[in-house]
């Protein structure tokens, strides 16, 4: 993945993961690739080469007269390095406790009826669930096993060959990526093993009736001191009885990426899912409970008011956005290794429409081109009024104005950053997204607009965007126009105020 400044179109993250699956299903990863032999089923014909990939129907093998694709129903194969049925054998997935109670159980369900196969799910423990897909009346018959604990303890599972996919709340820490490299695991860092499927977002949610109605001050994310309690407690509208009682249904090592290392000394409460807190907190007025959104069935969603009145709350169109504060991303993570052939059917599932219809019904977002947004237009204008050092120049307003008349903001989010950071992630994804719809004519090049809100590092990113749309559509660019400071999306003296207007949205004209 290429870092914000690369013109170029970039490699489409989700296909790379998806070839690297094929080659690490197959067998042994370029480089170290083991001859077999096919012999054709009715024995005149006999092709040795090494094996390349085998996605359960085609073989492809490096033969003398160079790469050949052979049906796998019309030969066997013979040699160390052959998949053959005796290697479906199902596969293991450890997750995280935030996408593993729900998204993960609904996405291997669809997975299942997608493929015509009848399944069980046999529950041994709350943390170790097995499906068991197929018969012994089915062509195939496997089991697919769901490990449920922490982010920090799914990547120590792919370190030590426990799973062959991580699907966690947070990249690795330097720690664990070292961990997993030093065990001939591969880079974590790289777009083929690494997939993001969408975002949640951290909710702080209160009983119905309790006399908090918002968080005030700075956004989820800021450097405020002290522990977890502290820094919610210090953003409540002030209230009798003292600071909340606060509930957690988050791996505290999974919130560090939201609220900074120190992030608590103990005092927050810990539960395994969303449920039991707002259970914890439908007893008592004065607890107060951070959720994923998606687990919300109970109680009230505090929005994120900042000192300037700018509220940010986490529904749809801010996960789509990248506007709400405190996302937590659904990324799956591949070892690089060998891998049972059963992983490239769920691999190729997890990139489907069925399945982003899957995770939407889920609560989880992913960049949508096809969908648009409410974007409260007049209340970011008067928090640009409201701070004179932020004002951009009359000239740019009237522009502002006049482009984007009639024109509807899509579900993308784009934001400069570092490569490999949650930013530019997301940023590619939505780049794919968004060449796609173009492609296919989902999304018409000619309407649509770039609108920069920042500065040189944002108008790269936009330039990036419009070259990958060009060769989307045959070379028409979407028009690019600077707004500057114009239309906060956080207040802007707020601490991580900086970072969320800092961006690129795209707006579609009719």
């Amino acid at each position: 993945m290429g870092s914000c400044s690369d013109a170029r179109r970039p490699a489409r993250p989700a296909l790379t993961f998806l070839a690297a699956a094929l080659i690490w299903i197959s067998g042994p990863a370029p480089g170290r690739a083991e001859t077999v032999t096919l012999n054709a089923t009715d024995g005149d014909l006999a092709l040795t080469g090494e094996l390349r990939a085998f996605d359960g129907r085609f073989y492809q093998i490096e033969t003398e007269f160079g790469l050949m694709t052979v049906a796998g129903d019309r030969v066997y194969c013979s040699g160390a390095a052959c998949p053959g049925d005796a290697e479906t054998t199902g596969f293991t997935v450890s997750a995280d406790q935030t996408y593993g109670r729900v998204l993960l159980p609904a996405l291997v369900e669809a997975f299942a009826a997608r493929q015509g196969l009848p399944l069980r799910r046999v529950e041994h423990a709350p943390q170790h669930v097995v499906y068991e897909l197929g018969s012994d009346d089915t062509r195939r018959h496997f089991p697919v096993t769901l490990h449920l604990a922490g982010s920090a303890e799914a990547f120590a599972d792919l370190a030590v060959g426990r799973a062959e996919m991580a699907l966690v709340s947070r990249f690795p820490t330097d720690s664990e990526a070292l961990f997993i490299s030093d065990a001939g695991y591969g880079d974590l860092a790289s777009p083929a093993q690494r997939m993001l499927l969408g975002v949640d977002a951290l909710a702080v949610v209160v009983a119905n009736g309790a006399p908090a109605q918002a968080v005030s001050g700075a956004p989820v994310g800021a450097e405020l001191p002290g522990d977890l309690t502290a820094r919610l407690a210090a953003r409540l509208v002030p209230r009798p009885g003292g600071p909340p009682e606060v509930h957690v249904a988050v791996d505290p090592a999974d919130l560090v990426p939201l609220f900074g290392p120190d992030l608590t000394d103990g005092t927050a409460i810990r539960h395994n899912d969303g449920w039991s807190v707002q259970s914890a907190v439908r007893d008592s007025r004065s607890r107060v409970g951070l959720i994923p959104a998606a687990a919300l069935h109970a109680g009230r969603v505090l929005p994120l008011v900042g000192s300037c009145g700018l509220a940010l709350a986490p529904d749809r169109g801010s996960l789509l956005t990248g506007d709400y504060p405190a996302l937590i991303p659904a990324l799956a993570y591949l070892p690089d290794r060998r891998l049972p052939r059963d992983m490239i059917g769920f691999i190729s599932f997890l990139q489907s429409d069925e399945a982003r219809r899957v995770m939407a019904r889920a609560g989880v977002a992913h960049p949508d081109p096809g969908e648009t947004v409410d974007v409260p237009l007049a209340g970011r204008l008067l928090a640009a009024l409201a701070h004179p050092g932020t004002l951009a120049e009359p000239d740019v307003y009237r522009d502002l104005a006049r482009t984007l008349v009639g024109a509807r903001r899509l579900g993308l989010a784009f934001r400069a950053g570092p490569e490999a950071s949650f930013d530019a992630v997301l940023s590619d994804l939505a780049l794919e997204s968004l060449t796609e719809a173009v492609a296919s004519g989902t999304v018409p090049a000619d309407g649509l607009i770039l609108g920069v809100f920042g500065g040189d590092a944002e108008r790269l990113l936009a330039e990036r965007i419009a070259a990958g749309v060009g060769e989307a559509a045959d070379g028409k660019r979407p028009a690019i126009h600077d707004f500057g400071a114009a239309l906060p999306v956080a207040c802007p003296e707020d601490p991580g105020a900086a970072r969320l207007n800092a961006r690129v949205e795209v707006w579609v004209q009719g």
